[in-house]
Parts: C-alpha cells; sequence; structure tokens
C-alpha cells in the first residue's frame, strides 16, 4: 500500500432561491450537486506557504472569514491546474456568509466554505465557480500578488437572474489515499 499519494477533491451544493418568499422560507427552489474540481498550482503553493508560516506580509493571507471568497464566471474553458484562476468574461467574488456559522470551516480533512450571491449579484450563466484567497480589497483588479485561487471547476450551473439569491456551499477535501 503506497502512503505517499493524497486526493483533492470537491462538493458543491448550491441552492438556487427564485425570490425573496423562497429565501426566507429556507427551502430552495432548486439544488445543484456537482462533484470534481482541479486543483491550481497556485493554490497548492499557497497551502504550503501557510503550512510554513508565511502571512499577509508575505503576500500570504490566511483562509478566513475576511479574506477567503467564492468566485463564479462564465468561462467554459476546460480546468487546468497551471490556471491562475476564473476565466470568464463575467466574474464575481462573494464573500463568506457568515449568518449562521463563520466560514470557513476545517474539520476532518473539509475545508467548507458559504457565500451568498444576493439579488443583485453575479446575474449571468455560471459555467465555473472556484474558492479564493486574499486581500478583498483587490478582488475586483486580481491583483496576482494578493489573490490566490485554490481550484476552479467549470461544469453549466444554470443562469441566475436579477431577484434571485442562490448560495454555495463548497467543501475542499484532502485525503490520504
Amino acid at each position: 500500500m503506497n502512503l505517499d499519494s493524497m486526493n483533492w477533491t470537491s462538493k458543491l451544493k448550491l441552492e438556487k432561491y427564485n425570490n425573496d418568499e423562497s429565501l426566507d422560507s429556507g427551502l430552495p427552489d432548486e439544488v445543484v450537486e456537482i462533484e470534481g474540481n482541479t486543483a491550481l498550482d497556485l493554490g497548492l503553493n499557497t497551502i504550503w506557504k501557510l503550512v510554513n508560516g508565511q502571512s499577509s506580509s508575505d503576500g500570504v493571507y490566511q483562509l478566513d472569514s475576511i479574506n477567503t471568497h467564492v468566485g463564479v464566471g462564465n468561462s467554459s474553458a476546460t480546468a487546468q491546474s497551471s490556471q491562475s484562476g476564473l476565466l470568464g468574461s463575467n466574474k464575481f467574488y462573494a464573500p463568506m456568509d457568515n449568518s449562521t456559522v463563520i466560514y470557513p470551516v476545517v474539520d476532518n480533512n473539509v475545508l467548507t466554505v458559504r457565500a451568498k450571491f444576493g439579488p443583485a449579484d453575479a446575474n449571468f450563466t455560471w459555467n465555473e465557480w472556484g474558492i479564493l484567497n486574499g486581500n478583498p480589497d483587490n478582488l475586483g483588479s486580481r491583483d496576482p500578488s494578493s489573490i490566490v485561487q485554490f481550484n476552479r471547476k467549470v461544469e453549466p450551473m444554470g443562469s441566475k437572474v436579477e431577484g434571485s439569491t442562490w448560495i454555495i456551499i463548497a467543501e475542499l477535501i484532502i485525503n490520504a489515499t
């Protein structure tokens, strides 16, 4: 048995609420579940930097409720580990939704994040998603020195329209195989 290998994967649950009434009820109008993703080289390198104790002064930010975001975009280009982030012409980065629990949460080799995309946010076709970390002031500029995306998954999720709220609950899972 080879104990030197690890497995990286993800699970995404997308709750779609068509209006405030369904959001208030807590009953989504649709739920989409997606598994798998591509780990990005920059994200893996950042994990090692965090393990090594580097900090924001080194351009490395903790995975916490301030610096962690979920991004969505409209690109359908195949995910590759050498990519540095979302590729779509339309992109949106949502902060952690800390309304019930302070995210991200780490437990049993799983990083769990939750982000809410409100009625005016990310109203375009969603084809890609990923978890990002870094200085939130630079999300608009995508300054590569302060924003790192850990993963990228390409899969059609639907078209979000104004007035709807979509919530992503995603897990990054690392296990010894």
